[in-house]
């Protein structure tokens, strides 16, 4: 068994057994050579004020002359991490199960060049660089992915973070109660790069906006075809003074009723893991667990 460099001419490998490697988790879609090396090559995180990543680097186990692990490295600065603002990071790392080995030299090589690099502390999966084809924006390491979680953490990573995602295939949405405030909802429908539209749901009170919420369809980061007919709440908020009136499930259910005219079928929310108010209120709404994603973290 060998650790090399990544290259460029492994791409169609690479991509076609990375797509079997994530192919049980849920919202992956299957990634191309291209789409993949894309992923490979990319340095900017998804939001704006995400310092880019440099001192990239990739490397690929191979056995015999066949693929049998794959690991991305940089250094960058996942938000939520103020006491060290340069972090090596790791975007995507898998091994076939089975190859404990692999993805065990794949690791310790990883970081001992983070080690090289001044590095502190290392970030497996933020979400802040997570590649486009795996799994949802927000997402971490899915515990779909048992056994590279499993590897972390034997060899010292914690869990530092979390988001839990819930799905409604075929959602049939619920007209909701009315309200006991006078308040006026405003669509706001955006095109993008999926075949339907980005809806913002804003609830305004008197002219001034007391709850939004965000949703659009998962072809904005992915093409295929069957992506286009799911769409995702990306934000929900109510304003502090108006919470607890039922002004969250109203902007919700609106929400999903509103989507489903624009011709979506298929629904996801997702939530911070320690935020069990938001796991009940999904769940009661309709939405059903689907995943559980974590980042890891080490300290060195």
């Amino acid at each position: 068994m060998h650790i090399v460099p990544y290259d460029p001419s492994m791409v169609c490998d690479l991509a076609a057994m990375t797509n079997r490697a994530v192919e049980n988790v849920p919202h992956c879609h299957p990634t191309t050579p291209e789409a993949f090396a894309a992923a490979v090559a990319k340095v900017k995180g998804q939001a704006k004020s995400n310092t880019p990543l440099r001192d990239k680097a990739a490397s690929v186990a191979t056995d015999a002359g066949r693929i049998v692990g794959f690991i991305d490295l940089a250094v960058g600065c996942p938000e939520h991490d103020d006491q060290h603002p340069d972090a090596g990071v790791i975007p995507f790392f898998w091994y076939e199960p089975g190859r404990r080995d692999a993805g065990q030299a794949l690791l310790e090589a990883a970081e001992d060049r983070f080690r090289t690099l001044g590095m502190t502390a290392l970030q497996a999966y933020p979400q802040e660089y997570k590649y486009d084809f795996y799994h949802l924006p927000c997402a971490y390491l899915s515990d779909h992915l048992a056994h590279v979680a499993a590897l972390l953490a034997f060899n010292g990573y914690r869990r530092t973070r979390g988001e839990v995602f819930f799905e409604w295939p075929d959602f049939l949405p619920v007209e909701p109660p009315p309200l006991d405030l006078p308040v006026k909802l405003v669509p706001e429908w955006k095109p993008g790069r999926a075949t339907r539209p980005k809806l913002t749901l804003v609830a305004r009170l008197g002219g001034q906006s007391i709850g939004v919420c965000d949703c659009e369809s998962r072809g904005e980061d992915v093409p295929q075809d069957a992506a286009q007919d799911w769409f995702c709440t990306h934000w929900l908020s109510v304003d502090g003074a108006y919470r607890g009136r039922g002004l969250g499930t109203y902007l919700l259910r609106r929400a999903l009723i509103e989507m489903r005219g624009a011709g979506y079928r298929h629904a996801i929310i997702s939530t911070a893991l320690e935020n069990h108010r938001a796991f009940v209120f999904y769940s009661n709404v309709g939405y059903r667990f689907v995943d559980w994603t974590y980042g890891w973290t080490r300290q060195f």
